[in-house]
């Protein structure tokens, strides 16, 4: 007897199952073909043991949940109060960002048999679907969504034609109240991400030679143009980049690094910025007013830091455990919104197998 993993990622987390064949002795291979024992969905089995007479299996049920946490934001950004579970669906969720008025938290959710982004108010209330995917077991291809600045778009991520998701990846853009995908631009380089309302603006990158090229748009009429240009300090790393509240300035990021810059959009100055006693930086995300960052840093625990422009850090959250946590703040400033991973962890026992 023995554990296997699904071969698909399925809807609802990590799925295994219990497998039974006879050995052949002699040669240490199966002398029967596999037959699959138990048919479980979203957890796996560990520590298994059985009792003398083979009669009764005792094992650790494992599941595993990622949920969306809110928090009010104080002290100018440098604090938050204790975060809240938003939905108490137990899955994978994670947030992609807040409606315009900073009433509601966009975030993706594999509910229901299918992954799919929803919004849902933060004081409280059912989740609307906005675009949801059977996926049959698989995870979504959307990429990581972000809302327009006016409320009215979806932008999303698919992957080229004959490419995977995360390695050439094509912008659309998908009306909120419903409708077909239009395409925005093709094989782009990391996260789209947009300004602060109403400034109608978003930004996404291109890679070209040892450079990152900006490109900002308008979501609305998808009206394109170059915003600055970043040239790689070591050729052989990813960086990644986002686009300020007031569509001034792109912070560029190295992730596993402690490196960060300020890219100047007007002057197209580059200005470095030296984090005291922080490093192996995740993801990054401004703060509602432009005037910090929220940094999410795995040391090696998942931390999620406040960062000012001149390199002064404070913790904000710890939740424990080794995935990193980011958040994303409300265009009004005074919340955020942040994912978290729990394990589940259960005695159980099987019997007349």
């Amino acid at each position: 007897m023995y554990v296997r993993a699904d071969k698909d990622f399925p809807t609802n987390g990590e799925s295994c199952n219990y497998w039974v064949a006879r050995i052949d002795e002699r040669t240490n291979t199966f002398a029967s073909q596999p037959v699959q024992l138990t048919h479980n969905r979203g957890f796996c089995m560990v520590d298994t043991s059985a009792t003398a007479d083979s009669k009764r299996l005792v094992f650790t049920k494992r599941s595993e949940d990622e949920g969306v946490y809110v928090a009010d934001v104080e002290a100018g950004g440098t604090r938050i109060t204790p975060p809240r579970h938003l939905s108490m669906i137990q899955g994978v969720e994670f947030p992609n960002g807040w409606t315009p008025d900073s009433r509601e938290v966009l975030y993706t959710s594999n509910r229901d048999e299918g992954w799919g982004i929803y919004r849902q108010p933060v004081s409280g209330g059912s989740a609307q679907p906005v675009l949801v995917e059977k996926t049959a077991g698989r995870r979504a291809d959307f990429g990581f969504p972000r809302l327009s600045p006016d409320g009215g778009w979806l932008l999303i991520e698919r992957p080229s034609p004959g490419s995977t998701l995360g390695i050439h990846n094509d912008l659309l853009r998908v009306p909120v109240s419903g409708g077909p995908e239009q395409l925005i631009a093709s094989d782009i380089w990391g996260i789209p991400n947009c300004a602060a309302p109403p400034i109608p603006i978003c930004a996404y990158s291109k890679k070209e030679n040892n450079q990152i090229i900006f490109i900002g748009f308008d979501p609305r009429f998808k009206q394109k143009r170059e915003l600055g240009r970043f040239t790689f300090i070591d050729p052989k790393a990813f960086y990644g980049g986002m686009l300020s509240p007031d569509a001034t300035q792109i912070v560029i990021s190295r992730p596993a690094a402690g490196d960060i810059y300020l890219l100047n959009l007007q002057t197209k100055a580059l200005r470095k910025i030296i984090v005291k006693n922080w490093t192996n930086f995740v993801s990054m995300d401004w703060t509602a007013d432009g005037k910090g960052l929220f940094v999410s840093a795995l040391q090696p625990a998942g931390v999620l830091l406040h960062i000012d422009l001149h390199g002064n850090a404070q913790v904000l959250w710890q939740p424990g455990g080794e995935q990193p946590v980011w958040a994303l703040p409300s265009p009004d400033g005074k919340h955020v919104a942040m994912p978290a991973d729990s394990v589940n962890l259960n005695v159980w026992m099987m019997e007349n197998f």
